[in-house]
């Protein structure tokens, strides 16, 4: 008993010094994650305070981020961008269901029957959503009723999603082949294309571009859809390239609709047409023309065929189709029982991102829903801004105190703006009255003729000469303060100074054609004047007043002519003319050019 005690005390205490020393692990271990926790802490703060010091306007940020109603009012406005963009969404859609309508002929009730239905079957596929309404438009357009589009518009967005082919190609080929062949399935008839491309060697685009194009031969000559796409596959196993194959088949299939081609081929033992006067298969007939033509060498055998009249095209496809007459009647056959081609094409032309293709066009029939909910509200709205436009338009037809208020707010907008403008026309008046002083003191002194605008017309020649003088004097300083050396000799060197005679005709140039101007804008205020070049108005008797004074007020224009030869004739005596003596050829060019001008001011002083 004692040894049981005993026994049991020593456990309690080894047990006891096993916890202490697993707590004080713990504790160890706690304290050291405490420190690095806090290290963390210190390390985010620092970091979160540098990004502060060096981002202007992060602090804010982060404080509007943290405030529950700056998150709140951002939640709000994003809900309310994203259900814009639903409405815009669910706009589109119905603008390419209305397109679709054009054709359909449906009620509002039916188009939206067809609108789910359409939607539901874009949404279950990869082609982009966005594009299944033109596709099944394409659909619709070619002839096909709705109920037979509609059931053809699953296939057709499968087909290009198997054949990586443009969804509106595939839709445009299978409705062709479709009315051509009278095969109102578009899963048989994409059955046959696909079993095309498996024992062919083309696109699927290429296919579907080329093979409608020789139906319309291949019926009049009685040979079967499947049966011409299969002579088509072989071909281009054959090497044949798409249009050289669609160009063989349907130059030998117009042949054989030919009377003489006929006649040709009984002529060699080959009957086109069975006993009851049907055309025989294609492949009995390529058959018919091996049995026939086996035998014989290959020069023979085109100077039989050319008794048959069959042009280059067609001869080099009907050729290689009797060359190798069991594998074309393989892929035939294969053509002929194509059914599931377009399941297997499918199936083997997945790829991972399929899925998540059909996942986004679910997120958008679903946001296309939910955009359909607004779109009524936004009709009234625009009816509502309508019916408020129209309001107010027949409110001031009949109302003349409606009218009589908008007038007031007219003139009283009229005064505020006159208000506004007071202070700048009182500094402007000051600035005339000031100037006019100016330029009665310039008269006295010889300069204008007593208004300001005279006066100024008369010194501008020299302010422009100044002007120009300071400009050439910046750019000197410029290169000289930026060190540009080059640019300081080239500025020495090209400094000019424009003569003030030439300075003085330019400036009374310009008052002309200012004057000009403004003597031809008098003409716009003539009633019965059009406005518009070369097209004038009616004058009646009251613009006629008004054209006579214009009229009268204007002087005839004269031609004068200058001969330079005249004016300088014999040239410029230098060493005997007074005041040339000693000048450089530069100041003699200049002298002459002022007198130049001179005499051409005065010329046109004269003809005003």
């Amino acid at each position: 008993m004692n040894a049981k005690v005993q026994l049991i005390l020593e456990l309690k205490e080894r047990i006891k010094a096993g916890l202490s020393s697993a707590k004080k692990y713990v504790n160890e271990n706690v304290k050291e994650m405490k420190d690095k926790l806090a290290s963390l802490k210190t390390t985010h703060i620092e970091t979160f305070k540098a990004m502060g010091d060096q981002i202007p306007g992060f602090s804010s940020v982060m404080g509007l981020i943290s405030n529950p109603y700056v998150l709140a009012t951002a939640a709000v406005l994003a809900l309310g961008a994203a259900y814009y963009k639903t409405v815009q969404m669910a706009a589109d859609w119905e603008k390419g269901m209305a397109k679709i309508n054009v054709t359909a002929q449906l009620t509002k009730k039916e188009l939206a029957s067809l609108s789910r239905q359409v939607l539901e079957i874009g949404a279950n596929n990869v082609t982009p959503l966005e594009d299944v309404p033109d596709a099944f438009n394409k659909i619709i357009s070619a002839g096909l009723d709705v109920k037979t589009s509609l059931a053809s518009l699953d296939p057709i967005l499968k087909a290009a999603k198997a054949g990586f082919a443009d969804v509106g190609t595939v839709a445009a080929a299978t409705v062709s082949v479709m009315n051509s062949t009278g095969i109102m399935n578009a899963t048989e008839v994409l059955d046959v294309l696909f079993a095309t491309v498996n024992k062919g060697n083309a696109e699927f685009s290429n296919i579907a571009q080329y093979l409608p194009r020789i139906i319309p031969m291949a019926n009049a000559a009685g040979i079967s859809f499947k049966d011409m796409a299969g002579a088509f596959a072989y071909l281009t196993a054959e090497g044949f390239r798409s249009e050289q194959a669609a160009t063989g088949l349907e130059n030998a299939f117009k042949s054989f609709s030919n009377p003489a081609t006929v006649k040709g081929l009984k002529s060699i033992g080959v009957n086109v047409y069975d006993t009851h006067g049907k055309m025989k298969t294609l492949l009995t007939i390529i058959g018919d023309l091996k049995k026939q033509l086996g035998g014989l060498s290959d020069r023979k055998r085109g100077i039989e065929l050319g008794k048959v009249n069959f042009d280059i095209e067609s001869k080099a496809a009907i050729f290689s189709m009797m060359g190798d007459y069991n594998k074309l009647k393989d892929i035939i056959d294969f053509t002929n029982n194509s059914q599931g081609q377009l399941n297997q094409s499918i199936a083997n032309s997945e790829t991972p991102m399929d899925v998540w293709n059909i996942v986004s066009n679910k997120v958008k029939e679903a946001m296309i829903g939910i955009g359909e909910t607004g779109l009524p509200m936004m009709k009234q709205i625009g009816q509502g801004v309508l019916d408020t436009i129209q309001y107010f338009k027949d409110l001031y037809a009949h109302s003349t105190l409606f009218r009589d208020i908008i007038k007031l707010i007219g003139v009283t907008a009229k005064v505020s703006f006159y208000m506004m403008i007071m202070p700048m026309k009182l500094v402007w008046n000051i600035l005339q009255g000031i100037g006019d002083k100016i330029g009665e003191l310039g008269k006295a002194l010889g300069v204008g003729t007593g208004s300001f605008e005279s006066f100024y017309l008369s010194i501008k020649p020299y302010l422009l000469w100044v002007w120009d003088i300071i400009k050439q004097i910046g750019r000197v300083l410029f290169d000289l303060n930026t060190g540009n050396v080059k640019g300081i000799w080239d500025d020495l060197k090209n400094a000019h100074l424009e003569n003030i005679a030439v300075l003085r005709f330019k400036v009374e140039k310009e008052e002309r054609e200012n004057a000009q101007k403004a003597k031809d804008d008098a003409f716009a205020g003539v009633k019965g004047d059009t406005g518009k070049p070369g097209k004038p108005g009616k004058l009646d008797n009251s613009g006629a007043d008004s054209v006579k004074k214009i009229t009268e007020g204007g002087k005839q224009v004269r031609n004068i002519t200058v001969n330079i030869d005249a004016f300088n004739k014999g040239g410029i005596n230098v060493s005997e003319t007074q005041g040339l003596k000693g000048m450089s050829v530069k100041d003699i060019e200049k002298w002459f050019n002022e007198m130049l001008m001179r005499a051409i001011i005065n010329l046109e002083a004269n003809q005003n």
